[in-house]
């Protein structure tokens, strides 16, 4: 469904090379350029606070995630990101091509997420109950998929208050005490 919305006329894509977001309406394109940054500053990372993840939470945005789990919400990369919580990054840039909209290829430095059986998305299915507790986030049916209606606000206020108690808890099997969100109740 992505690629077939990002083909649409009238649809403009964010420049970021490893994870670029579409968007569509009378501000699609100030939006998608805030990921621009990657072409002038020359490095990136994956969920840049300043970038089209963050910026989900200045326009107090909504997620839908369409059929897809909990492990798939890139919006809480950029919480992490935000928070600068060791070890989520490679310490090794890898160098990859972007082109601009008027073709121009420009080399970029990207520090992509930590891979492996510790990457913190893998986990996040722990903040479920958390973000259903706090109504962060509540389940809906669209057709036959179950999908997850997300506020970004509020999703980041659990999500940092929870990284914050604990800035290990989504890269390993403990379980999320209770106790760690109830401020967001």
């Amino acid at each position: 469904m992505t690629n077939l919305f990002r083909e649409q006329e009238g649809v403009y894509r964010s420049l970021h090379p490893t994870h670029s977001i579409a968007a569509y309406g009378h501000r699609a394109l100030e939006y998608v350029s805030k990921d621009d940054t990657v072409i002038t500053e020359c490095v990136s990372t994956p969920c840049q606070w300043d970038g089209c993840f963050g910026s989900l939470y200045d326009e107090d945005a909504t997620i839908l995630m369409l059929g897809t789990p909990l492990t798939t919400v890139t919006f809480i990369h950029s919480i992490e990101e935000r928070l600068a919580l060791p070890g989520k990054l490679v310490k090794e840039p890898r160098l990859i091509q972007v082109i601009d909209r008027e073709g121009k290829g420009h080399n970029v430095e990207v520090f992509g997420h930590v891979s492996g059986r510790y990457h913190s998305s893998y986990f996040f299915y722990k903040l479920e109950d958390a973000l259903f507790e706090t109504k962060a986030m509540y389940e809906a049916t669209i057709g036959d998929a179950k999908s997850y209606v997300i506020n970004t606000r509020k999703l980041y206020e659990v999500v940092a208050g929870i990284l914050t108690k604990d800035p290990d808890i989504l890269s390993n099997d403990k379980v999320i005490p209770p106790h760690y969100y109830e401020d967001y109740l």
